[in-house]
């Protein structure tokens, strides 16, 4: 589980360096009603109309 959320969090410095156009924003999102509070996925919105 730990080291799925350090490549999670990996991407998501990526993407804060790389900033790519097609993308509007992106975050961490962690699991509900879990302890250890890790992240679990990233949340990504994509530019329409393009």
């Amino acid at each position: 589980m730990q080291r799925a959320a350090r490549i999670l969090v990996l991407a998501q410095q990526l993407l804060d360096v790389a900033r790519p156009e097609v993308f509007t924003s992106w975050e961490l999102c962690q699991q509900p009603s879990v302890e250890v509070r890790v992240a679990a996925a990233i949340r990504i919105a994509a530019v329409t109309g393009r």
